[in-house]
This record gives structure tokens, C-alpha cells and sequence, in this order.
């Protein structure tokens, strides 16, 4: 009994850690090192940097509720926030913009994966600086049992206004997964239609 409860207490005190960790980068180009984290009671990615004189800088709040894991990691641009769920996922990434002194979304990628016939298999990206989509995907024909048929590769224009740290929320990346969802269907459909 005593071994289940030291297990609980560790497994929960591990978890708060790593909810809680900092990204201590050098964000903003100055040689400084800046810092970036998720504030779990907040709900909201929080950057302190150091030309700004460190002033907390924070996007709105973020829905978080049934997700597996989240938070902050680096990236060789800047940081990225980056929340899983059991059958998908998102990732979106963040630049320090020098003419502006703010930082930027640049970039977002989702994956998904299913067994039903409306499932989509794989992952998809849009690069915000260039307006570029790239989705990567496979559907299921669940009455032939026929799975992870792939679809071949599209590339489009999915253009977005600017989006800065203090604009985001889920709201964001749902939109985005909403208009890459809507490009999954248009080309599973000329996918099956080539296939009858």
C-alpha cells in the first residue's frame, strides 16, 4: 500500500514538473537569455523577454481540458507550443520578429489517425510566412476493410492574417484544422473518384 502511494505521489509530483518547465532561449537576438512557459493555472503561454525588460508577454487562454500532454519545446526558429490528444495533435510555432518586437505564429502541424471511414490518417502543415499548406494524407474504406489508403500529396495556398503570441488561443489552430480537414475530404473525394 505504502509502495502504491509513493508511486501516486511521484508519478503526480513528475507530471506538475513537467507541466511547469521553462524554455530559457535567447529568443529576441540580444545575447540574453528570455524565457518561455505554459502557466497550467492560467492556461496561457507566457514569455518573458529580455527587451522588453522582461514584461510578461501571454496569448489567451488555451483549452486544455482532455488533452494527453502538452507545453513548450524548442525550435531551431524559436519555440513551439504543442498539445496531443489520444488520436491527434497540434503543434504551432513561434519566431521573435525583429522589425516588430513581437512574437510571431509562423507555423502549424496537426496530425490525426482512425479506423472509421470519415477518419483521416497523417498530418499536414501551413507555413504562415509564405501561406503554404502541405497535407499529407490516408483514408479508410471500411466496407471493402481496405485501411491507410494514401491520398497522394497536395501542396496549397491556405493564407492567414498575421497572428502574434498575444492573439493565439485553440481558437487558432482549431480554424486551421477546420479549413485542413475541409482540404482531407475535397481530396479524398477526387482520390475515390479517380479509384471508380
Amino acid at each position: 500500500m505504502n509502495r502504491l502511494i509513493v508511486r501516486c505521489f511521484l508519478f503526480l509530483a513528475s507530471s506538475a514538473s513537467y507541466a511547469q518547465e521553462k524554455l530559457v532561449k535567447d529568443l529576441d537576438f540580444d545575447g540574453i537569455k528570455d524565457t518561455v512557459y505554459f502557466d497550467t493555472e492560467k492556461k496561457v503561454i507566457i514569455a518573458k523577454l529580455s527587451s522588453t525588460k522582461f514584461k510578461v508577454i501571454s496569448s489567451k487562454p488555451i483549452n486544455i481540458e482532455y488533452s494527453s500532454d502538452y507545453g513548450i519545446r524548442n525550435n531551431r526558429n524559436g519555440f513551439e507550443f504543442f498539445i496531443n490528444y489520444s488520436r491527434y495533435g497540434s503543434v504551432s510555432q513561434f519566431k521573435f520578429e525583429k522589425k516588430t518586437n513581437i512574437i510571431r505564429l509562423i507555423g502549424m502541424r496537426h496530425r490525426e489517425s482512425g479506423l472509421t471511414e470519415y477518419d483521416a490518417n497523417g498530418e499536414a502543415s501551413v507555413n504562415l510566412l509564405l501561406g503554404n499548406y502541405i497535407g499529407n494524407w490516408a483514408y479508410n474504406d471500411v466496407k471493402k476493410e481496405n485501411y491507410l489508403i494514401e491520398i497522394p500529396t497536395f501542396k496549397t495556398k491556405m493564407p492567414f492574417k498575421k497572428i502574434y503570441l498575444t492573439d493565439f488561443s485553440e481558437r487558432i489552430y482549431d480554424s486551421f484544422l477546420s479549413k485542413s480537414s475541409a482540404l482531407f475530404v475535397k481530396h479524398k473525394e477526387i482520390a475515390i473518384s479517380k479509384q471508380n
